[in-house]
């Protein structure tokens, strides 16, 4: 946690910022002792017009270290590894190669949030577009939202101050939307206020902030900024796989394996793995695809997961060992297939919901298949096409 004394907040240094001048393009992050280091492929921009060029001298020293190198576009120069600023305004001074305030230029893409807003003062909304039901008791009647629609002030964890340890529905719908919100931007810290989807303000509550925090059910962090203020709040992980329905829903499968008696003691086994993502099945499904990603062609093991085409839930055990009924695809592939958010035509061409328009980024145009499905997985991707709503 932050305190006034300048030293930078931990999950902050963890946070990756963007800085843009012209057609130049740098990613960063904010170092632990106020440093800032430019990520390796970052861009910078060669000659500016600005008149008032405070870094130049730093410049022109990292190119002859080889440091910032030639590209293909006359006016681009890149960063051939990663490089330590002595500040974040001297690193945004030599990408715009002219004077510019780095913490109020640097930004974190997901929220919006510059780096000064992390840092200091009194941030404005970030830009989230989320959306938040309205909260209502379990006896069906309206309440106070745990994310406030009046636009609150920032509080100090010390201020914070509730009776009780938060236990109830109240605290259970901030944790259950807190953990999706941080889920739907990408897993960084949640902004303590922000605007939703219909353009209205929100803001946390503090008598919730309590509840989650370190002096209460001590399931979430706070990211205060150097006045101590709570500028983000990141859920523990152990929140987020508390409420995660994938963790739930392999847990609730796996018992039902091992109560089935009607299987031997290696079929359970091999189903148990299969479940899990290891095993028998993966290893199929990854030789039926030479061992790359189905869509990208990526052969990083580590990042490859074994989709099953027809959910665990409602296939049979032939069928959950059976690798016509899987797909090897990289992680955030595997996570939207799953979703029900995109699928495959019959062809191989991958479909998405309109819900995806929103987030283009995660997608190319043309993804398909990288080989035409066989007959018998066109079968299950019909029917994984059916259940999520997709065009026969």
């Amino acid at each position: 946690m932050s305190s006034a004394t300048g030293r930078v907040d931990p999950a902050v240094s963890r946070l990756a910022f963007r800085y843009r001048s012209k057609n130049a393009q740098a990613s960063g992050r904010l170092l632990p002792d106020g440093s800032f280091v430019v990520l390796a492929d970052s861009t910078a921009v060669r000659e500016s017009s600005a008149g008032d060029k405070r870094d130049r001298d730093e410049r022109d020293r990292l190119i002859r270290q080889g440091v910032l190198v030639e590209t293909e576009e006359d006016n681009l120069l890149r960063f051939a590894e990663d490089h330590v600023f002595t500040s974040p305004s001297r690193a945004a001074g030599v990408i715009r190669d002219g004077n510019v305030s780095g913490p109020q230029n640097w930004v974190e893409p997901t929220t919006g949030m510059s780096l000064k807003d992390f840092l200091e003062g009194d941030p404005p909304f970030a830009p989230l577009r989320v959306d938040i039901p309205d909260y209502v008791k379990p006896d069906g009647s309206a309440a106070s939202g745990p994310f406030s629609k009046s636009s609150h002030g920032l509080f100090k964890p010390e201020s914070l101050g509730s009776d009780g340890a938060g236990d109830g529905s109240r605290t259970d719908y901030f944790k259950d939307h807190l953990v999706r919100i941080f889920k739907e931007i990408g897993e960084v810290p949640v902004p303590y206020r922000f605007l939703v989807s219909n353009g209205a303000q929100r803001s946390m509550d503090g008598g919730c902030l309590k509840f989650v925090g370190p002096d209460g059910q001590n399931v979430a962090d706070f990211i205060c900024n150097r006045q101590g203020f709570i500028v983000a709040v990141q859920p523990k992980r152990s929140l987020v796989d508390s409420l995660s329905p994938e963790v739930q829903s392999i847990a609730s499968d796996l018992a039902v394996v091992g109560a089935d008696t009607s299987i031997s003691a290696t079929q359970r086994e091999q189903l148990v793995l299969a479940r899990v993502g290891q095993g028998r099945f993966r290893a199929s499904v990854l030789a039926l695809w030479d061992g790359r990603c189905a869509v990208t062609g990526c052969s990083l093991g580590a990042v490859i997961r074994a989709s099953h085409l027809l959910p665990w839930r409602t296939a049979t055990n032939e069928e959950r060992l059976d690798p016509e009924n899987g797909l090897p695809l990289i992680a955030t592939l595997d996570a939207l297939f799953d979703g029900g958010l995109i699928s495959f035509d019959p062809d191989g061409v991958l479909l998405a919901t309109r819900a995806m328009a929103s987030h283009s980024g995660l997608l190319e145009e043309g993804m398909r298949l990288s080989r035409k499905p066989t007959a018998r997985m066109q079968a299950f991707l019909a029917k994984h096409r059916a259940a999520n709503g997709f065009p026969q």
